[in-house]
């Protein structure tokens, strides 16, 4: 091979390794774009999570809150003596306000009959939402709203605990008996 051969060999060379080079030195910013969309994305959905999960804990801290005051407010209302029907008056009126827990709260919260708390998810509206009088059958049980004369003996009464900014809202039944 002459020298002009050479010459012209090691030119085409360089140029078919300078654009090679140049293909492998480094991202375009098409590249760079796509990256940083997705790297964005997976930003926001961890933060995203994490922000679901802050809500989550919050939430189920109120619901567990709740569940024990309800229980409290329950075995309170069960320890009352019976209050038989009557025509024109609803049973435990008086008690439902007596037996709201009001110590050994878990820290910060508050308890109370309905409109006599702050509208937060610390504070908890107790309450008994109805009361309902036994038939006197026995298969199934029955209960209603009226009461019966002479009283069977047997009611249930359903309570309500609230969280004051209405996030939580839990009832249940108990039945109280004539003994």
């Amino acid at each position: 091979m002459n020298d002009s051969g050479a010459q012209r060999f090691g030119l085409a060379r360089r140029r078919a390794m300078s654009s090679s080079a140049r293909a492998q030195a480094g991202e375009t910013l098409i590249e760079l774009l796509v990256t940083i969309a997705i790297v964005s994305i997976g930003v926001v959905t961890i933060v995203t999570a994490i922000g679901s999960t802050f809500n989550w804990v919050t939430n189920s801290r109120t619901a567990s809150h709740s569940d024990q005051l309800l229980v409290r407010y329950a075995e309170a209302l069960s320890a009352v003596a019976y209050e038989p029907c009557t025509s024109g008056t609803t049973p435990y009126t008086a008690a439902a306000i007596v037996a709201v827990p009001s110590t050994a709260l878990p820290d910060g919260i508050v308890a109370g009959s309905p409109g006599s708390v702050a509208e937060t998810a610390e504070a908890f509206e107790l309450s008994i939402d109805s009361v309902t009088y036994w038939n006197g059958d026995l298969a199934p049980a029955t209960f209603s709203t009226t009461c019966p004369s002479p009283d069977s003996g047997s009611q249930a009464l359903t309570i309500r605990a609230r969280a004051g900014d209405g996030s939580i809202d839990r009832t249940i039944t108990i039945v109280k008996r004539l003994r």
